[in-house]
């Protein structure tokens, strides 16, 4: 099954975002704009359970996460989010991680942390502190 999910949270001058995901990729790009814009593509199969999308804020972070669940103990049929963010060009990147996919990172002014466990990272045209 798949489903795209779309939303724009609007933000203000010092507006961090962090993002979480387990399995799929993540694309983040700097845009002159005012707004975050989440475009995500849910993936499951049969066996799997539906992925959740959770967005909350906390003080100045925008925080987004992919809740994805495991099937009968082992990952039969399994899901992935495929994230795709705009963000404007002053909002930091305090957080990126993912587990099983790459992250994309392009004209972003500030990159706290990113981190992919079995994927790539690919920073264009960014200022980071730490990449692992």
């Amino acid at each position: 099954m798949i489903e795209v999910v779309e939303r724009e949270y609007k933000v203000g001058e010092g507006t961090k975002l962090k993002i979480g995901n387990v399995s799929g990729t993540i694309k983040i790009e700097g845009y002159n704009g005012d707004a975050i814009k989440l475009r995500a593509e849910k993936k499951w199969g049969l066996l799997g359970a539906e992925p959740k999308i959770k967005v909350k804020k906390e003080g100045n972070v925008l925080v987004i996460k992919a809740e994805q669940k495991r099937s009968f103990g082992i990952n039969i049929g399994g899901s992935a989010v495929n994230f795709e963010i705009l963000i404007p060009k002053g909002t930091e990147i305090e957080k990126a991680g993912t587990v099983n996919g790459s992250i994309s990172i392009k004209g972003v002014r500030e990159i706290g942390k990113a981190s992919a466990v079995n994927g790539g990272i690919i920073l264009e045209n960014c200022f980071f502190e730490k990449a692992s």
